[in-house]
């Protein structure tokens, strides 16, 4: 960003993620998610999400998973898609915990309390 001397704000540092994850350099991807937090730009929904959807296409559920805990701590408004995403990507590594923690946390968020 130096190089072209682009500002640097959220929007710019998640379009750089983006084009990481887009080219499936998931490891550099998640290395600008983290200079992007070191330079004091705390990331919104939207990069999460994205960072959620390339670790989980890279089938790297452990770490999807790490990122979902993120935004649930965060309380960020989290749709329908960002439940299954997550919680596809860890059925299929056989984590029972992980889906447990996804399916309970979507009800909590739904309202069905008493389904939780």
């Amino acid at each position: 960003m130096e190089v072209k001397s682009c500002n640097k704000d959220i929007k710019t540092w998640t379009i750089l993620t983006s084009q990481y994850r887009k080219s499936k350099l998931i490891g550099t991807a998640l290395e600008v998610f983290e200079n992007m937090k070191k330079y004091g730009f705390e990331p919104d929904t939207v990069t999460y999400t994205m960072m959620v959807r390339a670790l989980c296409n890279a089938e790297k559920g452990d770490l999807a998973l790490e990122f979902y805990k993120e935004m649930v701590e965060r309380e960020m408004n989290l749709d329908s898609n960002s439940f299954e995403m997550p919680l596809n990507c860890v059925v299929k590594s056989g984590v029972n915990d992980a889906v447990h923690l996804v399916v309970l946390k979507s009800f909590c968020i739904s309202g069905r309390i008493k389904k939780a």
